[in-house]
């Protein structure tokens, strides 16, 4: 998917309903989850946690967007309301490409299955596991990860860049919770460009 990302791609505005964009990313979200084998007790809440993330990504109100983060292990105090409130107006409102949202399980059982972002050659990579709950290794714990991915309109700070990039949401299950837990958001776009981080 990482080949040729213009702007055509970008086929969904988000400027004048960033919620109704995320209600019909969640629908193409549940396809595509159940075609990547997702198991059906846990594919509402992987769709629950992406449109909560998706939601905070392009259309982000801090009180709602924190206690979905809270109800999901990040400690109540540990949110910056400063930074999330900046970050939600940088990215308010930019276009994504629905058409090609797919899901990808990188871990299964604690072993990978796909390409690690590395080898796909992302551009930034914002970790979450210092606010979340996360186990110390993936592969000892056996959990499985997943991939929520789109093409979206994310700004370069150093005004260099084209066309769009992947946007990859990655959450782990956690079976104590029994529930997907935000793990980390990449970034996989043009060489030339310097994104700044969506933070889980």
């Amino acid at each position: 998917m990482q080949a040729d990302l213009g702007p055509e791609l970008l086929d969904r505005s988000t400027r004048d309903g960033g919620m109704t964009t995320v209600s019909l990313a969640a629908e193409r979200a549940r396809s595509a989850a159940r075609k990547a084998g997702i198991n059906a007790r846990r594919l509402d809440d992987l769709v629950a946690a992406f449109s909560e993330q998706l939601a905070a990504t392009i259309d982000g109100d801090y009180e709602r967007d924190h206690a979905a983060r809270v109800a999901r292990g990040l400690p109540e105090e540990g949110d910056d309301r400063a930074f999330r409130e900046k970050m939600a107006d940088w990215m308010r409102g930019r276009a994504i490409g629905l058409e090609r949202l797919e899901v990808r399980v990188l871990i299964r059982d604690g072993e990978a299955t796909a390409a690690s972002g590395l080898e796909e050659g992302y551009d930034v990579l914002t970790a979450a596991n210092h606010d979340y709950p996360l186990p110390d290794d993936l592969a000892d714990a056996r959990v499985d990860v997943v991939e929520v991915r789109l093409p979206m309109d994310v700004p370069s700070v150093n005004g260099k860049g084209r066309g769009a990039a992947l946007v990859g949401y990655r959450f782990w299950w956690d079976d104590a919770t029994d529930q997907w837990i935000p793990f980390v958001n990449a970034i996989y776009g043009d060489p030339e460009a310097a994104y700044g981080g969506i933070v889980p």
